[in-house]
């Protein structure tokens, strides 16, 4: 697909060869943070084993995030995003296959390797199909798409729960999950282009063009740090005040999952129209204001209300923050900004469960809603210190001469 067809087909044409690679390679997105420790607890796994399984997989990828862009810039984006999408169904095989600890740790080092390799590949992908004037929406967009594969992920995982047995039920959704990521590579393979630049960037020039960076990556890692310390804490909070039952838990995510698969491009596209900072400290303010109210009321429809609400303001605030790095990499640079990029978002999203559970456990059941809520409420002062200075609207870039394959 030349590039000027595509761009002139705006944004929904741009992104449309992703979208279904990227929801059915999406599908454990929501329900694999659950289910692994219950499959886990068939092996024996202890709670200090099960903490393992998710810091392997958080570890790889912030490990292998920053190298990955590097090679994105380098050799494609189309190859990294089909290998990732290959490694999720291998991940997916592994978990099926199972019948130790240890083998369990290979699927999620499997799964840390994908999900760098693919996002990384995506979210550049993204950025170059898309015209420069909608990059917010675009990339709010594919976000849409992951979460849309999470619900239809969440939807197979309760009928099968609901009609076998806890480890038959495991085992079979893992192996729908893996024959449906190997769909997606057969679907990536057919339909997603080629977009990288040529010539590859110099060593020199790229490291130079790193620095502006600094200041939004520092606002990723704080962004997601935040939103990460929540979500287990919010499961622990549910199950230790309000319900035992699984299910429940299990449900009262579907509201926000939801929001998420509709939200983010719209929000996106106000950011396009008034810009990125505006968006980033709205979104932040609200989702503090939404902690704050959380521990507050003692029903569960509450608490899944507040929670539900605060996932708008992180749909508001996450989308410009990914466009901010279009906005301020040169298309021979994308692929190493979305790689630091993710980095940045797998180091705060490896660091928040960790604060979350020490603040829970030493300070108190409602002290981390109290926390984050009071530091998102002061991002009306750093979010603006962080980005002065930084562009904070989006602007056509020159486009350099692009290798386009089918």
């Amino acid at each position: 697909m030349p590039k000027a067809s595509a761009r002139a087909c705006g944004t929904t044409a741009a992104d449309t060869p992703l979208k279904l690679p990227v929801m059915l390679g999406s599908l454990p997105l929501t329900m694999l943070p659950f289910l692994l420790p219950l499959y886990a607890k068939q092996f024996g796994a202890t709670a200090l084993g099960i903490g393992g399984l998710f810091a392997v997989a958080q570890g790889m990828m912030v490990l292998c995030r920053p190298v990955i862009g590097w090679g994105v810039d380098r050799w494609g984006r189309r190859g990294f995003c089909l290998a990732g999408l290959g490694c999720a169904a291998g991940a997916m095989g592994v978990c099926a296959l199972a019948h130790t600890l240890t083998t369990l740790y290979l699927a999620q080092l499997l799964n840390g390797l994908a999900t760098a390799r693919t996002w990384t590949a995506v979210y550049t992908l993204t950025s170059e199909l898309a015209p420069s004037a909608t990059q917010g929406e675009a990339l709010g967009r594919v976000d849409e798409y992951a979460h849309r594969g999470a619900l239809y992920g969440m939807g197979l995982a309760l009928a099968l729960l609901s009609w076998c047995a806890l480890e038959t039920a495991l085992r079979a959704l893992f192996l729908s999950y893996m024959a449906l990521a190997a769909i997606a590579v057969v679907v990536a393979w057919r339909q997603v282009p080629e977009t990288r630049p040529a010539p590859p960037p110099q060593v020199g020039r790229q490291s130079r063009a790193v620095w502006p960076l600094a200041p939004v990556l520092l606002l990723v890692v704080l962004s997601y740090l935040l939103t990460a310390l929540l979500r287990p804490v919010f499961v622990v909070f549910l199950h230790d005040e309000l319900t035992h039952d699984v299910r429940l838990l299990t449900l009262a995510f579907v509201p926000a999952v939801f929001l998420e698969s509709v939200l983010p491009s719209r929000l996106g596209y106000l950011s396009d129209h008034w810009g990125r900072r505006p968006l980033i400290i709205a979104g932040l303010t609200w989702a503090g204001l939404c902690c704050l109210c959380l521990p507050l009321y003692a029903a569960l429809a509450w608490m899944i209300v507040w929670w539900t609400l605060k996932t708008l303001g992180l749909a508001a605030a996450l989308p410009p923050q990914k466009a901010l790095i279009s906005d301020l990499t040169e298309e021979t640079m994308r692929g190493t900004g979305y790689g630091l990029h993710t980095f940045a978002t797998s180091l705060g999203s490896a660091v928040g469960p960790l604060v979350g559970g020490w603040v829970y456990d030493t300070c108190g059941h409602t002290t981390p809603f109290v926390l984050t809520g009071l530091i998102l409420l002061a991002s009306l002062a750093w979010v603006p210190l962080l980005l002065r200075g930084q562009l904070l609207r989006g602007t056509a870039h020159h486009d350099a001469p692009r290798v386009v394959s089918p």
